[in-house]
């Protein structure tokens, strides 16, 4: 598997079936000390389709990544936090 195969595939809530991005829309935090990978940051979309960034984040902890499947990557919303609004995503 390559990076650029992972970087297409889209991003789906298994609870709600909703997508949520692609894997180039996330932002990987990390632990400073360890550098393990602490949650997937992913801004939210508005508008028609989901066309627009609202300025908003969700933080998806990386335990509530379930499966990198060959097309998709499935995930838990209800475990994730939306972070205030702001540009940049949100660290710790």
């Amino acid at each position: 598997m390559y990076w650029s195969e992972v970087l297409r595939r889209d991003i789906v809530d298994m609870d709600t079936g909703v997508k949520l991005g692609t894997a180039a829309d996330v932002d990987f935090v990390l632990d400073e000390k360890t550098g393990a990978i602490r949650s997937l940051s992913l801004p939210e979309r508005s508008g028609p389709f989901g066309l627009f960034k609202s300025g908003s984040f969700v933080n998806i902890p990386w335990s509530a990544v379930h499966r990198f499947g060959r097309h998709v990557i499935l995930v838990r919303t209800s475990t994730g936090r939306r972070s205030a609004d702001s540009d940049a995503p949100p660290v710790g």
